[in-house]
């Protein structure tokens, strides 16, 4: 289960007679700044790159390299997760 196809619009599949689980593994994610890019969650993104970059001094050439990298294939590839 790496693919997490349509889990933000999940309430069109609840019927009533659905029963409930709770995955646990799906339920706690907590995904990195560049994960965010890729699936195109520009805001949650750009506040962990400010949080590291401004707070955290992360800055320098190698995550910065990585960011724009993300970025750029959110531009080109489709999103699949939403």
């Amino acid at each position: 289960y790496t693919k997490l196809f349509d889990t933000h619009h999940y309430k069109k599949y609840i019927t009533k007679n659905s029963y409930g689980v709770h995955l646990w593994y799906g339920s706690w994610h907590n995904y990195d700044e560049f994960i965010l890019l890729r699936r195109k969650e520009y805001n949650k993104a750009f506040r962990r790159i400010y949080t590291s970059v401004f707070k955290e001094k992360k800055l320098n050439y190698k995550y910065i390299k990585k960011v724009l990298r993300a970025f750029m294939e959110s531009l080109v590839v489709k999103n699949a997760f939403k």
